[in-house]
């Protein structure tokens, strides 16, 4: 059955309201997934989405974060305009850097509105990964919140998408399944789940 507008909103603020680092479940993300598909379709929204950065991260991709157990206020599993250099004045900024800790960045993340092209956040993304003095990070995600690719990075050698699908096709579940296998789930979720 198809959610109200209000509805749909109402469940991606309580995705945003999470804080309590534990995950979703299955049935929990699979919602979220849903509820995004609507707001991706809406029409009110689809302008929004293809120009503004922020509003895919705030309206997409933080309750995807949150469903997972990614609490977006705790900078020990999400830091948002990550320097990846520790050097504020010449080092480019990950959108997003997941963590296991404070100082170690585990996956970066570049999101992009809907209309801008993938290649320019793929070279993005590995131009983070190639001068990122913080951590070991070899992998990053480029999103604009309905389609997600992931890729591995080894230095001096092109990155390999490993993964690539859209929230908006196919089950329900599946999807879901590739938002967990995409982004991973911090460790405290996992243990609680």
């Amino acid at each position: 059955m198809r959610k109200t507008r209000a509805e749909v909103l109402i469940l991606t603020a309580r995705a945003h309201g999470r804080g309590d680092k534990t995950f979703m479940n299955r049935s929990d993300i699979a919602n979220v997934v849903q509820s995004l598909r609507q707001l991706v379709g809406d029409r009110d929204f689809q302008e929004i989405l293809s120009r503004q950065e922020m509003s895919v991260r705030y309206i997409l991709f933080d309750p995807a974060l949150r469903a997972l157990g990614w609490a977006t206020e705790d900078p020990d599993l999400v830091q948002v305009e990550f320097n990846v250099t520790n050097n504020w004045s010449l080092g480019p900024n990950a959108d997003y850097a997941l963590m296991h800790g404070r100082n170690k960045p585990v996956l970066f993340i570049e999101t992009k509105y809907a209309s801008r092209k993938f290649d320019e956040a793929v070279r993005q993304g590995m131009e983070r990964i190639d001068k990122c003095t913080r951590g070991d990070v070899r992998s990053f995600v480029v999103t604009d919140g309905r389609r997600y690719e992931r890729y591995d990075y080894l230095p001096g050698q092109q990155p390999k998408k490993v993964m690539e699908f859209d929230i908006t096709t196919g089950e329900i579940d599946n999807a879901a399944q590739n938002l967990v296998l995409c982004l991973g789930m911090p460790t405290t979720a996992v243990a609680a789940g």
